[in-house]
């Protein structure tokens, strides 16, 4: 069982999450997910306190979950914030705290702040793959997102709150206040591509006050590439 191998505070349900208190609290998500093959499916996790990572230091965290073994757990921020997330060039590594967030898998009621994610790749805070669902999820003015050129001229795809959005993913009442740069390839203040035919993205209640630069024409102030014939919404969504 999980609760069997939790080293903190609580059983993972909904109704007694993991607590999580410390930087290291987040290392152990990360750890289990990782070295354990752990998934956290139908798992529960609550922030109890703010964390502030060193900013000075480069690529201060891990990122969790990948394409193919998502993070199926639900984290709630729970009003709180997270700060100093630094991400720089890691060549193969998504720049986010989720890269992937499987179908049965949520972020909710958090903020990042005073944060940096750089490199030519995928660039977003919160989750890159999305398959699940983020509610509720904040970047404020001091976040920054940048595309640095690749040996080829690109600079990849970067995202205020994420990036792909899959099957039948949401996201939801989000707001990205930051910075948005690059030169190249393609962008969205809230979301990016919500694609596939026979899929079902949403993005509903969602707010973007940041800056947008960039020299490609396949931007949006909200959400970037939607596919023609792909069943995905963008609703009540304002920049």
């Amino acid at each position: 069982r999980y609760s069997q191998r939790w080293p903190g505070e609580g059983n993972g349900t909904a109704s007694d999450p993991y607590l999580i208190k410390t930087i290291d609290d987040m290392n152990t998500i990360y750890n289990k997910w990782h070295d354990e093959n752990q998934s956290f499916q139908g798992k529960f996790f609550r922030m109890e306190n703010d964390l502030e990572y060193d900013i000075t230091q480069e690529n201060n965290f891990q990122t969790i979950g990948s394409l193919h073994a998502p993070f199926e757990g639900v984290f709630d921020g729970n009003g709180h914030t997270i700060s100093g997330l630094n991400f720089k060039n890691r060549n193969g590594f998504d720049a986010a705290l989720f890269s992937t967030l499987g179908e049965n898998g949520g972020v909710k009621n958090l903020t990042i702040t005073n944060s940096s994610f750089v490199d030519h790749g995928r660039v977003t805070p919160f989750v890159w793959r999305n398959y699940g669902t983020i509610l509720n999820c904040h970047a404020t003015e001091s976040v920054s997102v940048y595309g640095t050129k690749d040996e080829y001229g690109g600079a990849g795809s970067l995202f205020g709150i994420s990036g792909q959005q899959l099957r039948n993913s949401k996201i939801l009442g989000c707001t990205f206040a930051g910075k948005i740069d690059s030169d190249d390839d393609s962008y969205g203040g809230i979301a990016g591509i919500t694609s596939a035919i026979d899929e079902r993205q949403t993005v509903k209640g969602c707010l973007f006050t940041g800056n947008l630069r960039t020299g490609f024409n396949e931007t949006g102030a909200i959400s970037d590439l939607r596919y023609p014939g792909a069943e995905n919404s963008v609703n009540d969504s304002y920049y």
